[in-house]
């Protein structure tokens, strides 16, 4: 690619500012030393785009950037090892129909000479895994722990040289990548990235702002310091209501001895309570590379719902998934079965109707195979509500169809002690 000279841009917008919601703020061990690690309060978590569609600031962009990242000097520290990062990654995504095949590294360059210098360790990756991690903070382990130089100055970068941008008026149909990033962090490190020609510049010799990204080091003094790999490594989680309540779906990217994971769910996003368990899909609790896990949740509260993630070890320890927000409007969800209650049920099952529905034909209850178990015509409370017998299903998943006089019909997910 032809060497362009980038002259400080006047005019940014700020892209998928919407998309950065819910991020998972890392709490690490107290031994662990983290360098700019927590965000001090007031800082921008944001992405900024190059005018016209031609890329992001932080990543990948018409200018033909090779990598982003910042500059530490930590010369008054006993560290004398980087054995994790933490990443902030924005948007990931391949050009090309979505090829996700592109390799992407992180890297620690020798900064003894205040310029990118030697490569002193490499986390090697693709484009898929940080497609998985995408809007969120999440925890990067180096295979072997990386030796600082004897200056404790360094480079933390995220390298994407394979990656190409052809100016269009849809990023995401470009190899996107970019690192979450601000213009207002205090000085203790420097942006920087490497142009199309392979020369180094700061982000203000380019861009005229300082922009620092958020990608943090954490270093220690021996080589097993600051903690080992951690069980599991979450990708994308999302939630979406449907007509049955509301569905969850999330990814790992590894699972090192894990046994199962909790649902759980909140109306204020401060008290959660567990709605349910999944066991782990990987043979014997440990797997790398990508695995898919859903639930659904058939009795989320009317109004907005906030989900997270349990992670649950072998051996009992714990840890969370970024927490995401769910709107579940009853009417529009299910327009003819609002709610029921409870779930799991013993013996008596309550369903609320639909807004002016105060007759059914028939609410049938089915097991898990189809098997009818009873078909029943219950009464109809002037509030809409129902009282359906469950007696004589067996423990666990049922299902209820409610029927109406002119047909319609709705069927509901029933969980039997």
């Amino acid at each position: 690619m032809v060497a362009v000279a980038q002259t400080p841009k006047k005019d940014f917008s700020r892209v998928i500012k919407n998309e950065i919601k819910g991020l998972n703020m890392i709490t690490l061990d107290a031994a662990c030393d983290s360098i700019g690690w927590p965000i001090p309060p007031g800082i921008g978590i944001d992405i900024y785009g190059v005018e016209d569609n031609g890329g992001f600031v932080a990543g990948n962009n018409v200018y033909g950037d090779k990598a982003k990242g910042n500059y530490f000097d930590i010369s008054a520290s006993a560290a004398n090892y980087v054995t994790r990062i933490i990443l902030g990654l924005g948007p990931a995504n391949g050009a090309n129909g979505g090829n996700l095949t592109k390799p992407v590294s992180i890297k620690i360059l020798d900064g003894t000479s205040g310029t990118p210098g030697a490569v002193l360790g490499t986390y090697q990756s693709t484009l898929q895994e940080m497609n998985l991690r995408r809007f969120n903070f999440t925890l990067v382990t180096f295979n072997t722990p990386v030796t600082l130089p004897a200056s404790k100055k360094f480079f933390l970068i995220l390298d994407f040289n394979g990656f190409t941008w052809t100016p269009t008026t849809n990023p995401a149909l470009n190899d996107s990548i970019a690192l979450l990033n601000n213009s207002s962090e205090p000085a203790i490190n420097t942006g920087w990235e490497q142009y199309s020609n392979n020369s180094w510049h700061t982000m203000l010799e380019g861009w005229n702002k300082n922009y620092i990204f958020h990608i943090y080091p954490l270093v220690s003094e021996t080589v097993d310091g600051c903690g080992g790999t951690l069980p599991v490594i979450f990708g994308t989680f999302t939630g979406k209501s449907t007509s049955i309540g509301i569905d969850l779906n999330w990814q790992t990217i590894t699972e090192t001895n894990n046994q199962r994971f909790e649902v759980e769910r909140s109306t204020d996003a401060l008290k959660f309570t567990s709605v349910g368990t999944v066991a782990t899909k990987a043979v014997n609790g440990n797997h790398q590379g990508q695995l898919n896990y859903q639930f659904t949740d058939a009795t989320p509260a009317p109004g907005v719902n906030y989900y997270r993630i349990r992670q649950i070890d072998k051996d009992g320890s714990s840890e969370y998934s970024k927490m995401v927000k769910v709107s579940y409007n009853i009417q529009e969800s299910n327009s003819i079965v609002r709610n029921y209650y409870p779930n799991p049920v013993s013996d008596k099952l309550f369903i609320q109707l639909g807004a002016g529905i105060r007759q059914v034909e028939t609410v049938r209850i089915t097991d898990a195979s189809g098997k009818i178990i009873s078909a029943q015509k219950p009464a109809v409370s002037p509030e809409g509500i129902m009282n359906v017998s469950t007696k004589g299903l067996r423990s666990g998943l049922n299902f209820a169809t409610v029927i109406l006089p002119d047909g319609q019909q709705s069927t509901i997910k029933v969980m039997k002690d």
